[in-house]
């Protein structure tokens, strides 16, 4: 097979195969027009009355310090001064607006925009490459994405108001370690988790967020734009660095892993629509956002290739999922991109996935290809040779054991769902290939595993077993009862 290069390949999908054409701007420079962190609609002055607090906390900044953080913002060349002129200062700052200063003021490399590329996506980048974000689950209320898509299909989350708890966890990771001679301290919530608690104590302690008067940090409060920059502007007089953490390079053996989380998500998971209905099998960019942010590391997705050659996370062709389709036939990766995906949700291809988990090096993803299963193995191996060890590929058939393995992937799981049911049955063979191959284990549907002694001749391989596609809490509970390592599920919490 021909061998695609990486970035040529990226610049198809994350550029509507828009190649190697970029939108004109120099690494960190965003286009003031581009810069859409004053449109959310809740930028008003509402009290909680519960508090009494304003849902904008940025009554202890004063004009001046905005002003004479801006104009240190400017002179440092974290902001350009077209960018803050962009910038309504008494609107709620955006998650990705925080980012952006954040990077900003830590000094970090700034990869160039690609064409249609949301404004913030270099930034985020350019965060989890500094080591940013890393652990983030422990202590943030979201996970930072790049949008895997374009425009107006980024992912909504990071255009989103940033709590005062957010803020404080991403800028205290900028701050060196030492004291820094503030008296202030805040009634923080009995049960913040200890991560977060020593971000705050840290970022209140160096000046960055203060308490209000009262005491209180009010941690769930949004902050204004014009807070945000006094709040970096302190962050980098206090000598904000790149932190002081390794990014994790490799992610822990993926049996063990199993072991630990004991589930798969199926088909990235259930994710619920805009009309707030629950979905499954949409192998959509929210819903691989979705569950990795609730804590799963094993995220199993559809792959199924393309009119012109390459992968879709898609579980067929099917008009259902998109009107761009036609029952049973393939469309190009251009059009796919593009497809309205159940109408509001943004498909995901091999490219933008191989690109998240580079952002997520603890990700594992099964694969569950729905055609040419060694010609997907050979497109993965081309297009992202680096993260072999972290697919873990799905076999249907004895044959393509071999094929796999000289492809360069290690870790295997062979199903049996697409086999006969006297080759399902035939448990002396799953012994006999146990003992000869190495595999991560075998999956098998439910009702085989109900099946009166199958699952205990299953217990023979003496590898791990799997079971799909299991969603009652009293079937996994019995599928765990019963010795099998973890299940297929679409439940992601």
């Amino acid at each position: 097979m021909k061998r695609w290069n990486r970035g040529r390949l990226r610049a198809f999908c994350m550029a509507a195969l828009c190649a190697g054409l970029l939108c004109g701007c120099a690494p960190g420079i965003v286009p003031a027009r581009d810069m859409d962190m004053g449109a959310d609609p809740l930028a008003g002055v509402a009290i909680d009355p519960d508090t009494g607090v304003r849902d904008t906390v940025e009554s202890l900044c004063s004009k001046e310090e905005i002003r004479q953080a801006a104009a240190a913002l400017v002179e440092a060349g974290v902001l350009r001064r077209e960018e803050l002129e962009a910038i309504p200062l008494d609107a709620p700052a955006s998650r990705a607006m925080l980012i952006r200063l954040a990077v900003g003021a830590i000094g970090a490399e700034v990869p160039a925009r690609e064409r249609f590329e949301t404004w913030y996506a270099p930034f985020v980048k350019a965060g989890y490459a500094a080591g940013l974000f890393v652990d983030s689950m422990a202590d943030m209320s979201f996970v930072p994405t790049d949008g895997f898509r374009m425009g107006e299909r980024g992912y909504a989350d990071m255009d989103r108001p940033i709590t005062r708890y957010d803020a404080a966890a991403i800028l205290a990771r900028t701050l060196p370690a030492g004291e820094y001679g503030k008296t202030a301290s805040a009634d923080l919530e009995a049960e913040l988790p200890e991560p977060l608690r020593k971000k705050v104590e840290l970022a209140v302690s160096a000046g960055l967020l203060l308490p209000l008067e009262d005491g209180g940090f009010y941690g769930e409060s949004r902050i204004s734009n014009g807070q945000a920059l006094v709040c970096v502007y302190q962050a980098m007089k206090c000598g904000a660095r790149r932190p002081d953490i390794t990014v994790p390079e490799k992610a822990p053996p993926v049996g063990r892993l199993l072991q630990q989380q004991r589930k798969v998500i199926h088909a990235a998971g259930r994710i619920a629509g805009q009309s707030g209905r629950e979905i499954t099998y949409t192998n959509s960019g929210e819903a691989l956002v979705n569950a990795y942010r609730a804590g799963n590391r094993v995220i199993e997705l559809d792959f199924m290739q393309t009119a012109d050659g390459r992968l879709a996370c898609i579980h067929k062709w099917n008009s259902s999922y998109a009107p761009q389709i036609t029952d049973g036939v393939p469309i190009t990766l251009a059009q796919w991109l593009e497809a309205d995906l159940l109408g509001e949700l943004t498909p995901l291809c091999l490219e933008s996935l191989a690109d998240f988990m580079r952002q997520h090096p603890d990700l594992y993803v099964v694969t569950d290809v729905k055609d040419d299963n060694i010609g997907a193995v050979e497109i993965i191996a081309a297009v992202c040779p680096d993260l072999l060890d972290r697919f873990v590929v799905q076999i249907y058939s004895d044959r393509e054991y071999e094929a796999v393995r000289q492809a360069g992937i290690s870790n295997i799981i062979y199903t049996l769902y697409n086999l006969s049911g006297a080759e399902k049955a035939d448990t002396d063979h799953w012994v006999e290939f146990a003992v000869e191959y190495s595999l991560v284990g075998y999956a098998y549907p439910l009702e085989w595993f109900k099946m009166d002694g199958y699952n205990e001749a299953m217990k023979e391989t003496g590898v791990p077993l799997f079971v799909h596609t299991v969603n009652g809490r009293e079937e996994m509970e019995m599928c765990y009862d019963a010795g099998i390592t973890a299940i297929y599920t679409d439940h992601t919490a």
